[in-house]
């Protein structure tokens, strides 16, 4: 990876501005891992707007599951 960070919050808007010094505002991908702890047992709702291709899967059990994958992204995507 060019830059590795740790975030404060799983917030990752960039506008159309570079996610990082030195990393150029188009044509980059992001690996986010960690934890998410969900307060609730209560379905939750991921959002994703992209205009590229957008893979998310979740950590069940031991196992990855692929909750949302698009290979051309344009907008906001739901799942």
């Amino acid at each position: 990876p060019a830059v590795t960070r740790i975030d404060p919050a799983l917030e990752l808007s960039w506008a159309g501005a570079p996610p990082a010094p030195g990393i150029p505002p188009a044509a980059f991908s992001v690996r986010w891992t960690g934890r998410l702890l969900a307060r609730t047992r209560a379905p939750h709702t991921f959002f994703v707007a992209t205009d590229g291709a957008v893979k998310l899967s979740i950590e069940v059990g031991g196992k990855d599951e692929v909750v949302l994958e698009a290979p051309s992204g344009r907008g906001r995507v739901q799942d």
